[in-house]
């Protein structure tokens, strides 16, 4: 179906490659995950593959891709895109309709299908995936999630022969993310998909996996890639976790021969399963530092309540994960809580005054919500200067963040610039410089590789361990299991509120919030009922056989 041969990209003459000697094929209906850490290319390669680059955006493309043994230059862009449909990095960017009616029905209507026709396969998508319910929404009304569903759902609707997606589970709940994966890669989706991803944790799904790294392919083959260690760390990336906890079996993804596995090399550890509950359970008494009494909010021109009958009282120091289905009111709740909104009714206090705007360091989940600045530099600086901290004061924290975040190197570019990524990574580190006594953080890790991820998960804990209050919104349950505790929102109102492990081990309260259990939970309750939150965890409370006997 696709052949490239010899491809290589620079965006200028004078830069080096993006891309180098790429040669690789895609066949009819097969299913492909590429992988590749933050400025491996991936979002470069889904628009060459696209032909957005060069036809719509400038670069030097060198090499020869043909889609069905003829030239891609050789089609028009309307042949094109009824062939091929992408979806973007930054997903927002590309919705162009007011209400997700005419956004599901745009293309389509675009390529000359007839409204009723277009009509009746927005409404047979929408059946599909669960999404009836939006269509007489309007766009500005979603949540970040609803948005992206939309975005992806709209390029199914006139059944291009080729899928693209850059990243399309970032703001979508964990149980969406597998119902949506199991459809597009299941022998009933008869179209070639190609996904892009950060990491290897959907590999399962695959027929394929590509590893970018260095500008060119580190590996093309099976979902074996796993057992590649070197491989994947020389890329900056790391095989999924439950790879980590039994590295020499060979079928991870079955979970009867893991049970098996456990039960015939591992003995549970009574004792440092109760040691594990008391160090969980071991808190001082909690101060408060934020209530909410009886709150509601609606969106101006909404009749419906976003929030309603909101009681909430958050402990300092707590470190929180906030879950739920996509348009729960996850962020609205952390809006009013930061004073970035105004409940309609009740009241928000913040150590024990009315909350301002301010009070509450609030990192977006759309990062181009909030940088301005011509630098990164001055980005993150900026705050800092507002309160006219000392100007040696300021370098010396911008210049630290920058170090941590991994952005040293970008410190005199237009964040604009950069990569979704290297734009998340800005936005939190102009408000983790501040150092707030509460800091919330909506989505923190999407569009974050391997390296980024753990710099942005020790910052948070160091910041948790300084005292500073968290609150986090996440769609990664793997993140949320580092939480103390969860809060889950279903349909407007606090499901939920207690300690993490809790959450995890009631099915009722998964399913009400969308939520899964990562692999390894699931191992461990199948095993005996026990939920284990990671591999640490299961390391700490399975011990092997012979170890047991040591010991």
């Amino acid at each position: 179906m696709l052949h490239v041969k010899n491809l290589s990209f620079s965006y200028k003459k004078a830069s080096p490659p993006i891309l180098y000697d790429l040669n690789f094929s895609i066949r009819p209906c097969e299913k492909i995950l590429i992988v590749g850490k933050n400025g491996a290319g991936k979002t470069t390669l889904s628009k060459i593959l696209s032909r957005l680059l060069p036809d719509a955006e400038h670069g030097i493309l060198n090499g020869q891709i043909l889609l069905n043994d003829k030239p891609m230059s050789g089609y028009t862009r309307k042949e094109l895109v009824r062939r091929i449909a992408i979806l973007f990095q930054d997903f927002e960017s590309q919705i162009v309709s007011s209400s997700v009616l005419e956004e599901m029905l745009f293309i389509s209507l675009n390529l000359g299908i007839s409204y009723a026709n277009a009509l009746r396969s927005v409404q047979a998508t929408a059946e599909v995936f669960g999404i009836t319910g939006l269509l007489g929404r309007d766009i500005h009304e979603l949540s970040g999630g609803e948005k992206q569903k939309v975005a992806l759902f709209s390029l199914l609707v006139h059944g291009p022969e080729l899928l693209i997606l850059d990243e399309p589970f970032t703001d979508i709940e964990t149980a969406s993310q597998q119902s949506i994966l199991g459809h597009l890669t299941g022998p009933n989706f008869d179209k070639t998909v190609v996904v892009f991803e950060q990491s290897l944790d959907y590999v399962e799904y695959f027929d394929r996996t590509i590893v970018l790294a260095d500008t060119g392919m580190a590996f093309d083959g099976s979902r074996d890639v796993i057992d590649k260690r070197e491989l994947l760390a020389s890329a900056g990336l790391c095989e999924p976790a439950m790879a980590r906890l039994f590295p020499v079996n060979t079928d991870i993804f079955s979970m009867q021969k893991n049970r098996q596995r456990v039960a015939a090399e591992f003995e549970f550890d009574k004792q440092a399963f109760s040691a594990l509950i008391a160090e969980s359970c071991a808190h001082a008494a909690p101060q408060e530092i934020i209530s909410m009494r009886d709150v509601g909010f609606r969106y101006k021109g909404c009749r419906e309540f976003v929030l309603d009958k909101i009681h909430l009282s958050v402990a300092k120091g707590d470190f929180i994960s906030l879950l739920g289905r996509n348009g729960s009111g996850k962020t609205t709740l952390t809006k009013c809580m930061a004073g970035i909104l105004s409940p309609v009714k009740g009241e928000v206090m913040y150590n024990g005054k009315p909350v301002r705007a301010g009070d509450v360091g609030y990192v977006y989940q759309n990062p181009d919500n909030q940088i301005f600045a011509e630098t990164v530099y001055d980005e993150i600086a900026f705050a800092l200067r507002q309160k006219q901290v000392p100007e040696e004061t300021v370098q010396c924290s911008t210049t630290e963040i920058l170090s941590t975040m991994g952005l040293s190197e970008k410190a005199k570019l237009d964040p604009f610039t950069l990569a979704k990524g290297d734009r998340q990574k800005i936005a939190c580190a102009s408000i983790l410089v501040m150092r707030p006594d509460v800091v919330v953080l909506d989505e923190p890790t999407t569009g974050l590789d391997l390296p980024s991820l753990r710099e942005m998960m020790k910052i948070i804990s160091m910041l948790h361990r300084e005292g500073k209050t968290i609150l986090m919104i996440t769609h990664s349950m793997e993140t949320a299991a580092l939480s103390k505790t969860v809060i889950a929102m279903d349909n407007g109102r606090i499901a939920f509120h207690g300690p993490t492990r809790a959450f995890f081990e009631n099915d009722e309260l998964l399913r009400a919030a969308r939520c899964r259990r990562t692999p390894i939970m699931d191992l461990s309750m199948s095993l005996n009922g026990k939920c284990l939150l990671n591999e640490n965890e299961f390391r700490r409370c399975w011990i092997t056989k012979n170890a047991g006997a040591s010991s």
